[in-house]
This record gives C-alpha cells, structure tokens and sequence, in this order.
C-alpha cells in the first residue's frame, strides 16, 4: 500500500490482508491510498485507490495575553496540518456566549461582564469542512475592583491588606497620566 498527499508520502507492506492501521500522517490532510495485492508468484493485481482526509487537530495551548473586567485577548499555538479557519467560542455559564471564525490565531472578546468566569473554545477547521475537537481553556474576568487596583499599580493588594501608609502615598499623580499642581 503506497500513500501520498501534497507534503508527505510512505509505503507499508503487510502480510495481513485485513485492517492496516497508517502512523504518522498529518492532521487535517487529504492522502491518496493505493492498494495492491501481490500474490506468492509475484504477480501484481491492479491497484485500488482510496481517498481520505484524517482528522483536524485541535489547536494547543491557549495563552491568555490580555485580561480586563470587560476584555480578554488570547492566543493558541498553531497546530500540524492545513488550517482553513478557526471557530472561537466564549461563553459562561448559562450563556450561548460568542462565536466568531478567524484566520488569525489570536482573538478578543469584549463586553464581557466582571468577576465572571468564561470558557474558551477554540476548534479548526479544514477546507473541507471538518472541524477539530476544541481545545478548552477557562480564565475568569477581573472585578472591578481588580481593575482599579490594576490601573493604580496596586495589583499585589489584591490578596494583601492595604495598609493606610500605602493609601496615603494615592494623590494626583498616581490616579492621572500626568502630574497635576
């Protein structure tokens, strides 16, 4: 049996007529088979070609670059084979949530709400129209407060008492681009 797509190819000879399992094909490719049975003679039958597509791969590991109260923006790594579009999916509990398709490999979602944990799926698909199984990372938004403290430069005090030296030392500078008289 010879096999062959528009990057890759290989040959597997067996002495089972039955199921031949192939190794390390590229996720996502259209592969011809072409099959020929070879007799104990050395006889050669006609050759019976097959043509298959195996199955997209998910994209891997989500990276959340930018969190807000009402904005995230993520990246995932690109997987093996021939991507067409990616299907991102954000949601929350009991919410449809936001669907979208890019060619991109990074995506932001705003208008989201504070405080509340969102799923984030992320599925290829193929030109053909086969999609892959999602990946699936969760990031829950910041609060508000988390967000103020954030813009204030005070993100540590979230899980830590401020102390009144510390908010003392909050004036115009601090809460303003620039410094004001």
């Amino acid at each position: 049996m010879d096999y062959t797509s528009d990057t890759h190819k290989g040959s597997i000879k067996t002495e089972d007529c039955g199921i031949v399992e192939v190794e390390q094909l590229i996720p996502g490719t259209e592969y011809t088979f072409s099959i020929t049975r070879i007799g104990e003679n050395g006889n050669q039958s006609t050759a019976v070609s097959l043509f298959a597509c195996t199955d997209p791969a998910p994209p891997v590991k989500i990276t959340v670059s930018k969190l807000s109260s009402e904005s995230l923006s993520f990246h995932w790594d690109i997987p093996p084979g021939a991507v067409q579009t990616y299907i991102v999916r954000c949601c929350s509990e009991g919410e449809t949530g936001k669907r979208l398709a890019t060619h991109k490999n990074s995506v932001t979602f705003d208008s989201l709400r504070p405080g509340v944990c969102y799923s984030l799926h992320v599925s290829t698909q193929l030109q053909n129209g086969r999609i892959s199984k999602p990946a699936i990372s969760s990031v829950k938004t910041k609060t508000s407060l988390e967000s103020l403290l954030d813009d204030l430069g005070l993100e540590k005090y979230i899980k830590k008492k401020l102390s009144l030296s510390k908010i003392l030392q909050i004036e115009a500078k601090t809460i303003t681009d620039h410094f004001v008289e």
